[in-house]
C-alpha cells in the first residue's frame, strides 16, 4: 500500500467571499454539511471526504500542492487546522 496522498488545492477556495479574511476559518468550521456544501470549496470538500473514507488515517505523508496562479500564503495553514480538526472530530465522535 503506498503510504503518500498527495491533492493539488487552491482556486476554489480562492473565491470564497471570505477567503482573505480572519474569519474564514471559523466559517469554515461551522459549515454544518462542509463534504456536500460547494461553497466552502472543493478543497473543504475533500478534506472531508478523505477523512470519512479513512484515505488520511492510512497514509503517513499528506501533501497539498498549491495553484501557483493565486497568492496563497495563508491555504497551507488554513487547510492544515481544518484537517486536524476534521481528524479530531472523527476520533472523538467514535470514543
Amino acid at each position: 500500500m503506498l503510504n503518500t496522498l498527495v491533492v493539488t488545492v487552491g482556486s476554489s477556495l480562492c473565491r470564497h467571499p471570505d477567503f482573505h479574511s480572519k474569519s474564514l476559518l471559523s466559517k469554515l468550521l461551522a459549515c454544518e454539511d462542509p463534504k456536500n456544501d460547494k461553497t466552502v470549496g472543493a478543497e473543504i470538500n475533500s478534506i472531508v471526504s478523505l477523512v470519512d473514507s479513512k484515505q488520511i488515517q492510512e497514509r503517513k505523508f499528506f501533501i497539498m500542492h498549491l495553484n501557483v496562479l493565486f497568492d496563497l500564503s495563508n491555504l497551507p495553514t488554513l487547510l492544515t487546522v481544518y484537517l486536524i480538526y476534521c481528524l479530531f472530530k472523527k476520533r472523538m465522535n467514535r470514543e
